[in-house]
C-alpha cells in the first residue's frame, strides 16, 4: 500500500523523519479530486518519498448521510530539512488546488 511503512526506501536509504497530514473534505469526490491532482508530481531525488490516499468517512449529519473524504498524505525523508521543504511545498500546492476548486464551484 504505502512505501512509507518501511524504514528503508529507494537505494536502501533510511527515512527517519516522517509526517502524516490528514485533510478533511466535505465530499468524497472532492477528496479524490485532490488526491489525483496532488499526486501527479513525484518528489525530486531520493531523499523524500510521498504517498497520498483517500479514506472514506461517514458524514455526521444523520439527515444527509453524505460520504465525506479525508486525504491522507504520508511524507518521509532522510533529512529533517527536506521533510520541511516537501511538506511546505505540499501545503502550497494544496492552497492552489483549494482556490481553483472554490473558484470553479461558483
Amino acid at each position: 500500500m504505502s512505501k512509507i511503512n518501511k524504514d528503508k526506501g529507494k537505494a536502501g536509504r533510511e527515512y527517519n523523519y516522517k509526517c502524516t497530514i490528514a485533510i478533511n473534505f466535505p465530499s468524497l469526490l472532492q477528496a479524490q479530486s485532490a488526491c489525483e491532482v496532488l499526486s501527479v508530481d513525484e518528489e525530486i531525488g531520493n531523499r523524500v518519498i510521498k504517498s497520498l490516499h483517500v479514506k472514506e468517512i461517514e458524514g455526521e449529519n444523520n439527515e444527509q448521510r453524505q460520504q465525506q473524504g479525508t486525504l491522507i498524505v504520508d511524507v518521509a525523508s532522510s533529512e529533517a530539512k527536506m521533510l520541511r521543504v516537501s511538506v511546505s511545498s505540499f501545503y502550497d500546492m494544496l492552497a492552489v488546488f483549494l482556490k481553483c476548486q472554490q473558484e470553479f464551484q461558483q
